[in-house]
């Protein structure tokens, strides 16, 4: 009987002793702290723009036979400061807006780089040479920080053996300049 009786004390006392480390753990885990930091992220960005001459200057040309026009534009990169990706190089892209008629037809484009707009004439290698409903080209120029800028010729001709019917129509595209990060 002594010997259930020290049972029974030995297992009150244990048992008080589990109910005092269980309220303690509770205890001690109501009393803590914590800090946040507020933390804003903002996507890099990169933006390609032109200085809109070709636009400005095309309005209201007149071509006959075997004349051409031509524009220097200025094409700008503008990426995120401090922030230097890798770069595809710049890609051009004519796109025909109106003009499916036999004087839009008849049209040829060149777009020749140039390291600015300084020259009186086109000067430069030619990136691209066809019709102005082309497919996207690339022009060798890759930026290589932020504002860096090169000129492009753009000459429009037309062509010599435009027939008759290509008289007092009209015809538009677009030009749009892409570039990419790697």
């Amino acid at each position: 009987m002594a010997a259930k009786r020290t049972l029974n004390l030995v297992s009150a006392v244990l048992a008080l002793m589990i109910m005092v480390l269980l309220v303690w753990d509770t205890s001690y885990a109501a009393f803590t702290a914590q800090t946040e930091e507020s933390v804003d992220v903002v996507g890099a960005e990169i933006d390609l723009t032109d200085d809109d001459q070709v636009t400005t200057n095309f309005t209201g040309i007149v071509l006959g036979p075997t004349q051409s026009h031509s524009e220097c534009v200025v094409v700008t990169y503008d990426g995120t400061d401090g922030w230097n990706p890798t770069l595809t190089a710049v890609s051009v892209d004519p796109t025909r807006v109106t003009g499916s008629n036999p004087f839009g037809n008849n049209l040829t484009l060149v777009v020749q780089r140039a390291a600015d707009c300084s020259a009186a004439s086109p000067t430069g290698p030619v990136v691209y040479n066809g019709t102005i409903d082309g497919t996207a080209v690339t022009t060798g120029w890759t930026p290589s920080a932020d504002l860096d800028s090169r000129g492009f010729w753009v000459t429009v001709t037309l062509d010599g053996a435009a027939p008759d019917s290509a008289q007092g129509l009209t015809a538009s595209f677009d030009l749009t300049w892409t570039v990419a990060t790697n």
